[in-house]
């Protein structure tokens, strides 16, 4: 992403091109969608899932996991592939697991709207690259990104995709060429060549190769010195077979995609066949492979301050490096410690969302931390003649007591999603050592807390008393907006 015109602020909503769906190129967009927020682009875009190609059930969950606090939660793609990118081309888990990426997306609106109302204000993205405002190892400047300050955002996969090296090839490569689709008649050149790979539009290959509806068969031999997983990018047609057994055809004419073919054991020598036509446009034939010492790990940097993983309760300590196994189970978010996430009810549909009671979301700690609740009427632009309302909380520590500070509402709007009172529940989380609430004063007053064990049932980030990452206290009060508490 770079700023080629002045004009392009104009269009606040922006869309990366037709993506393949590798995880490398996942870890493209996430630095695009960074440079895109860096640049006053805060409605950048990604067709979730990549436009072209096939990806599995592991890498389209964790493409979903990325759109989670993208402005546009858009998956798609073009029509000549497996599957289309709706969760239940896959299966039930990826239903349920996808169904619950986004709840969590509008049990965030709360935070989300208020991001977006900022970024009108002052240019900023929904989500802010970690160097924004942290000093961090340049490596890590623009993989990752925080949400509000509060939740540390880390979709990088850290997956690297390599071009067969030139030491897993046993011999050169036998080509063989027709001038047609089909591998038909007679040979029009038979060579060989040191290694597969080329794109090619309009011109002739070996200078005698026509650029278009030619076919072709390649034959070699390669021995990786560890397990790889072997992939294949082809525009058009393609068969591949490994050891004399067919193992991925699509011998349809179509846009450069990425194909998934096997899993190779190192040290092992196989041999392999590749068949392949070119019909019209441009011709892509590259195989490449991903170690697979190296798939499902990650290495994340936490900024200064202490983390928490939602799901699970572990901490971190800021400042460090982590190694941490890739999940695409789980939204790949950290919480800061001394925060407070303002979370509304599950719902279907952002209007359906009004923010009549709201779960005050508390992560103890000795920082003190400021933030804002954001309304207006949710349909029309009544926000550009201050027909909004924000709501200020703040909290701060110190001898050894937490202050939650929520003050009067400013402002007003029309419609019925501006109540005059809402139920607010707050929830303690027992974290970061804070593991024992002796009394909760509201005003001066000493209120009834409740205390829950953790419920491991609980998605993260739930819209519930108890939690699935650690143990809770919770209240309940009626805020009036007029007054502060």
């Amino acid at each position: 992403v770079k700023i080629q015109d002045s004009a392009t602020h104009r269009y606040s909503i922006q869309w990366t091109g037709d993506t393949y769906c590798k995880l490398s190129d996942l870890d493209q967009e996430i630095i695009n969608h960074n440079k895109a927020s860096l640049n006053a682009i805060p409605y950048e875009n990604s067709d979730l899932g990549g436009h072209i190609g096939n990806p599995n059930k592991h890498d389209y969950l964790l493409w979903m996991g990325f759109g989670v606090f993208d402005g546009l939660f858009r998956p798609h793609c073009t029509k000549t592939v497996e599957r289309f990118r709706e969760p239940w081309n896959y299966d039930e888990e990826t239903v349920s697991l996808f169904r619950e990426f986004t709840l969590t997306r509008y049990r965030l609106l709360p935070t989300l709207y208020k991001e977006a109302y900022l970024s009108y204000q002052e240019g900023t993205g929904l989500t802010m690259p970690i160097s924004f405002e942290h000093q961090v190892p340049k490596i890590y400047s623009l993989r990752e990104s925080y949400l509000a300050d509060t939740i540390l955002f880390t979709p990088y996969t850290d997956t690297k995709e390599t071009p067969l090296l030139p030491s897993m090839y046993q011999g050169k490569v036998h080509a063989t060429y027709f001038d047609n689709r089909d591998l038909q008649g007679k040979p029009i050149l038979e060579t060989e060549e040191k290694r597969l790979g080329f794109k090619i539009d309009g011109t002739k290959l070996h200078g005698v190769i026509p650029p278009y509806n030619f076919s072709a068969v390649y034959e070699f031999d390669i021995m990786p010195k560890s397990d790889i997983i072997l992939h294949l990018l082809s525009d058009d047609g393609m068969r591949v077979f490994v050891d004399n057994t067919l193992v991925k055809e699509d011998w349809t004419c179509h846009a450069a995609t990425d194909y998934e073919i096997c899993e190779l054991k190192g040290k092992q020598k196989y041999h392999i066949r590749i068949e392949y036509f070119q019909g019209e446009g441009a011709a892509i034939l590259r195989p490449f492979f991903f170690y697979k010492r190296n798939i499902g790990k990650r290495e994340i940097y936490f900024p200064d301050g202490k983390y928490v993983d939602p799901y699970s309760g572990k901490e971190f300590n800021g400042n460090k490096v982590y190694h941490v196994r890739l999940d695409e189970k789980k939204i790949p978010m950290y919480i800061k410690d001394s925060r407070i996430i303002f979370l509304a009810k599950n719902t279907r549909h952002a209007l359906d969302s009004d923010f009549k009671h709201l779960l005050l979301d508390v992560y103890p700690g000795k920082e003190n931390f400021s933030t804002m609740l954001y309304e207006d009427d949710g349909v029309s632009e009544g926000y550009l003649v201050n027909q909004c309302r924000i709501t200020h909380c703040s909290y701060s520590f110190e001898e050894g007591k937490a202050r939650i500070h929520l003050d009067k509402s400013q402002g007003t709007f029309r419609g019925k999603r501006c109540c005059k009172k809402r139920k607010i529940t707050l929830r303690i989380n027992h974290l970061f050592g804070f593991d024992n609430v002796k009394e909760v004063l509201i005003n001066g007053e000493r209120v009834k807390v409740k205390h829950h064990r953790r419920n491991q049932s609980l998605p993260a980030l739930s819209f519930s008393e108890s939690n699935c990452a650690c143990k809770t206290s919770s209240l309940s009060l009626i805020q009036d907006v007029t007054k502060e508490y």
